[in-house]
C-alpha cells in the first residue's frame, strides 16, 4: 500500500472521530515534569547506572538486560532471564538461563514512555499515585508499604519503580541478602557500587564518582557512600527513563493534520480501533483509550497462564495481589500501544509472540483459550514450562465469564475478518516512533566505551 493515499471519505470518518475522542495525537500532558532530555547530566549518568550491573546482587544482570533500548526498551523474551545467566553479555532471544526453568513470572514491561504514565506501574499497578487528580506532589503507594499507605521517600512513578527489581530476588538480587529488608538490600548494593567506583581513576572525567559529585556537590565530610545512596540511585535512573520519550509517531503526524501520514489501510484499522463493537467496529478503545492508549485501568482478558506465577501456588492473580479486592483477580494494567509492534511478546506474561495471535484472542477469550497450546512446545526453547498453565488459564477465564455475566466487562466478544485484522494491526503499526527502530538514532541512550563504569558490552 503507498504511503500519502489521500481517501476523503475515511478522512472524514477519522476526523469526527479524532474530534469525539478529543485527541491530540501528544500523549505528554505534563512535559516540565515528564520528560527529560538526554543530554542532561542525570539522564547520562542514570544511563550509566542502568547498563551496571553492579546494582545486581551476582553482579550477572543490569536494568538493560530485560529493557534494552535496542529492542524497543525490554528483552523480546516472554518471560526475563534475569539472575544466573549463561552469557551476561547475551540479551534478546539468546539469553538462556543456569536454571532449568525461567523463574521470573512476568514478562518484561518496555521503558519507554514510562514516563507517561500518571497512575500506575508494573502489570499489577504495584507503583502507584494515590492523589492522581491533585496538583499537589505526587502520593506514591509502593509495595515497601502496605496497600494504599503512602511512601514518603517515592517522589515520582519512575523514581519508585526503579527500587524494585533490586529486590526482586529472580530479577536482580538472587539470593544475596536475602533475609535483609529492602532498604538494607539497597544499602548494601549501594556499598557495592561505592567499592567499584573507589577503583577508578579520579582524574577520569566520565568516572561516576566526578559525574556523581557535579550532579550533587558534597562537603568534604561527606562520604562516598553517603553520596551513592539509593535515592539518589533511584532519582537518576528515573531521569534516564524520563529522556526514553517516543512519540514521534505517523498517528501523531496525521492527529496533527497531515492527511497523508497514514495509508488507507492504517485508516481502516483505526476507524475499527474506534468504533463500537456494537456498531460493525473492533471497540479497542474501550480500554485503550486517549492520546496514550491506555485507561491506565485494570482489566480481566484471561491471557494463558504460562508463567510460573507469583503466589504460593504457582498462579498469577493480578491485580488483586496487591489490592485483596475480589474483583481484581486476574485483572491487569491496560498496555498503551504506543510503539507496540517493537514490543513484543504480548501480554502480562509474554504468551502471544505477534499481534495478530494476540488481537485474536482478545476477540474471544474463551473461545481461544481451548485452542492455546498448553504443552507450551513453542516456548521450551526459553526455558518456559508449566504444567499448571491450562488450570490456571481456566480459573482466569472463569473470571471474566462472571464478569461478563455481571456486565463488569468491557470486553465484548466479536469476529472480525483476516482482512479487517490485517487492517488493525497496520493501524497499530503508525503508532510507533521510527527512531526506536532505527540504531543510529538511539545510539544517545547507549553508553559508550569511554565512559562505561563497568566495562559491560551490553552497549
Amino acid at each position: 500500500m503507498l504511503m500519502g493515499c489521500n481517501d476523503s471519505s475515511l478522512d472524514d470518518k477519522l476526523t469526527r472521530i479524532i474530534k469525539e475522542q478529543g485527541l491530540s495525537g501528544n500523549p505528554i500532558r505534563d512535559v516540565n515534569q515528564q520528560v527529560r532530555t538526554i543530554d542532561s547530566l542525570p539522564a547520562r549518568l542514570g544511563k550509566l547506572l542502568f547498563f551496571s550491573t553492579q546494582l545486581s546482587g551476582q553482579r550477572d544482570v543490569a536494568c538493560a538486560s530485560c529493557h534494552h533500548p535496542l529492542l524497543g526498551g525490554d528483552d523480546d523474551l516472554s518471560l526475563s532471564v534475569g539472575v544466573n545467566p549463561v552469557d551476561i553479555e547475551v540479551i534478546g532471544h539468546h539469553r538462556r538461563s543456569k536454571s532449568a526453568t525461567i523463574l521470573v513470572p512476568r514478562n518484561a514491561p518496555t521503558t519507554f514512555n514510562s514516563s507517561l504514565w500518571q497512575r500506575k506501574l508494573f502489570h499489577d499497578g504495584r507503583i502507584e499515585r494515590l492523589n492522581e487528580f491533585s496538583l499537589l506532589p505526587p502520593e506514591i503507594s509502593t509495595p515497601d508499604e502496605k496497600f494504599g499507605d503512602i511512601d514518603i521517600g517515592a517522589t515520582s512513578l519512575v523514581q519508585a519503580q526503579a527500587g524494585f527489581p533490586v529486590t526482586s530476588e529472580h530479577e536482580m538480587r538472587a539470593a544475596y541478602k536475602d533475609k535483609s529488608s529492602n532498604d538494607s538490600l539497597r544499602s548494601a548494593l549501594v556499598d557495592n557500587l561505592v567499592k567499584s567506583v573507589t577503583k577508578l581513576s579520579s582524574d577520569n572525567v566520565n568516572s561516576w564518582q566526578n559525574l556523581f559529585l557535579e550532579v550533587f556537590p558534597h562537603s568534604k565530610n561527606e562520604s562516598l557512600f553517603e553520596l551513592f545512596n539509593f535515592q539518589r540511585i533511584q532519582f537518576l535512573i528515573g531521569e534516564y527513563e524520563k529522556s526514553q520519550v517516543f512519540i514521534d509517531t505517523p498517528w501523531k503526524a496525521y492527529v496533527g493534520g497531515n492527511k497523508n501520514a497514514l495509508t488507507s489501510d492504517e485508516k481502516r484499522g483505526a476507524i475499527l480501533f474506534y468504533t463500537p463493537v456494537k456498531n460493525g467496529g473492533a471497540g479497542c478503545v474501550g480500554c485503550h483509550s486517549g492520546d496514550f492508549f491506555t485507561d491506565e485501568n485494570f482489566h480481566v482478558v484471561a491471557f494463558p497462564q504460562i508463567g510460573e506465577g507469583v503466589d504460593i501456588q504457582g498462579n498469577d492473580t493480578g491485580r488483586y495481589l496487591r489490592s485483596g479486592i475480589p474483583d481484581d483477580r486476574y485483572a491487569f494494567r491496560t498496555p498503551s500501544l504506543i510503539n507496540a509492534t517493537a514490543t513484543a511478546p504480548y501480554g502480562h506474561n509474554g504468551a502471544f509472540d505477534d499481534l495478530k495471535n494476540a488481537i485474536q484472542y482478545h476477540l474471544d477469550p474463551i473461545k481461544g483459550s481451548k485452542k492455546y497450546d498448553y504443552s507450551l512446545k513453542q516456548l521450551r526453547q526459553q526455558g518456559i514450562t508449566n504444567i499448571n498453565a491450562k488450570k490456571h488459564t481456566s480459573s482466569a477465564v472463569k473470571q471474566l465469564i462472571m464478569l461478563q455475566r455481571q456486565q463488569r466487562s468491557k470486553l465484548v466478544v466479536t469476529t472480525l475478518s483476516e482482512k479487517e485484522i490485517i487492517e488493525l494491526i497496520s493501524f497499530i503499526g503508525s503508532l510507533t516512533d521510527p527512531c526506536i527502530k532505527n540504531a543510529i538514532c538511539l545510539s544517545p541512550w547507549l553508553p559508550n566505551a569511554t565512559e562505561h563504569p563497568d566495562n559491560s558490552i551490553l552497549n
